[in-house]
């Protein structure tokens, strides 16, 4: 099996457990979502690539600013306050992004769906931190609602 058809595998596993369909990479090798309805989520696995890559947008691309990028580059110091994840502008959208990624020959199912879900529960502490925490942040409280339809409902518990 090529690392496509594994992540897929891991992510129809984890789908079917939450009792949600369709839960996989497309032909691109990506998979969107929405977690809690408080964050996105984006996965790929680029063709020939032995890696996954994880993002989630924390910060919309508006109410990126000096203050909330020197919150970002105090979170990624040393990758303490990201949990070996990092902090990233894209440069395209311009939004603040949580990322990681994981080498699938190094992952298995369990590790897999670890690593996921994890992410996602920083990447919403992440979001409701820079919400609370940074200048003008009734900017952030008027952001348009998430487009993306929930995918997947995660019990953070598990992953304590």
């Amino acid at each position: 099996m090529n690392e496509h058809e594994t992540v897929s595998s891991w992510l129809e596993t984890i789908g079917e457990r939450y009792g949600v369909r369709g839960f996989t990479l497309d032909h691109g090798g990506t998979c969107t979502g929405s977690y809690h309805n408080t964050v996105e989520f984006a996965l790929e696995v680029p063709q020939g690539q032995e890696t996954v890559y994880l993002n989630a947008p924390v910060v919309p691309s508006f109410a990126v600013n000096g203050p909330v990028m020197a919150m970002a580059l105090e979170r990624n110091c040393f990758g303490l306050g990201t949990t070996q994840a990092w902090l990233g502008r894209r440069k395209n959208a311009g939004d603040l992004c949580l990322c990681s990624s994981l080498a699938v020959n190094r992952a298995d199912a369990k590790s897999f769906e670890n690593w996921l879900g994890n992410f996602l529960v920083l990447a919403e502490g992440i979001a409701e931190e820079f919400r609370a925490n940074r200048p003008a942040a009734d900017t952030l409280a008027r952001a348009e609602p998430l487009r993306a339809t929930p995918i997947i409902g995660f019990d953070p518990t598990r992953f304590a």
